[in-house]
């Protein structure tokens, strides 16, 4: 489960905060182009939403990517901007007051950085319900008691919409399981599925989140896969191809996502 999750973390890591640009060998450990990394997301859920500013690394980093500070960063809708500020200050991070998107509506980040400034647009789908694909739960025997663990693939095909699912539990937050739903299927598994699996006791309160991704969002977030770990086969793809919706040269992406939650106890 730990070795599932690290190669989650792994594809979002390196593709967002750390972007590995195509390089000689000699190169690997040498200087980089510099580029502007961007991880950013607005969603319909009522909280600061953080967008996340870095500098490209080497292909084999000695150490963690280069944050940017001092930038003026800025969501609008069209009509209202919401400032972000950043906190702490030096960590590149970047926050929005408390604010709530609205599915149909297209978001705009604007990044100034020195002299150069980058932009993203993304409109944000309406929320997916949940389907019977949705539920993991399972029921084992551990230690002398029963135990639960919700398990599922890394990536599920045949939806009708594509989408990021989380889940977690409400007394662990940092305890979480992500997966992908994405439509139709790849020829010859190109992003292969693993299962990973989140344990819990009786009585836990599990909450379970679908986020509605943008068409260039999935297409993203599967090509991301694509790069980091899962390629390959008869129809593996061309590796450096990650698309952005990024100006500019810079790397990432700025989505947004409507988010569709529902809660349960365990018992």
């Amino acid at each position: 489960m730990k070795h599932l999750r690290f190669l989650i973390y792994l594809c979002v890591v390196l593709s967002l905060q750390g972007c590995i640009e195509e390089v000689t060998v000699e190169a690997l450990v040498g200087p980089t182009s510099g580029r502007l990394v961007v991880e950013g997301l607005i969603t319909n859920e009522k909280k600061p939403h953080r967008v996340k500013l870095s500098r490209v690394t080497t292909a084999l980093p000695e150490n963690p990517p280069a944050v940017v500070s001092d930038a003026s960063v800025s969501i609008t809708d069209g009509t209202t901007t919401w400032p972000l500020l950043e906190y702490p200050q030096g960590s590149g991070s970047y926050w929005t007051d408390t604010i709530q998107g609205e599915p149909g509506a297209t978001y705009t980040l604007m990044v100034r950085v020195g002299n150069a400034t980058y932009h993203a647009s993304d409109q944000m789908p309406q929320e997916i319900a949940f389907d019977p694909n949705d539920n993991y739960l399972q029921k084992y025997l551990g230690k002398g008691s029963p135990n639960y663990y919700v398990s599922g693939p890394l990536v599920l095909y045949g939806a009708d919409a594509p989408a990021r699912i989380t889940y977690s539990l409400q007394q662990l937050p940092d305890s979480s399981m992500t997966y992908f739903s994405f439509p139709g299927v790849d020829p010859d598994n190109v992003v292969p599925t693993f299962s990973d699996n989140l344990q819990f006791a009786p009585g836990s309160v599990l909450r379970q989140t679908k986020y509605a991704l943008s068409r260039q969002h999935y297409l993203f977030m599967r090509a991301v896969l694509l790069e980091v770990k899962y390629y390959g086969g008869f129809f593996g793809s061309t590796r450096g191809n990650v698309p952005t919706n990024l100006s500019e040269g810079a790397l990432g992406f700025f989505g947004a996502c409507a988010a569709h939650s529902r809660m349960a106890r365990v018992e």
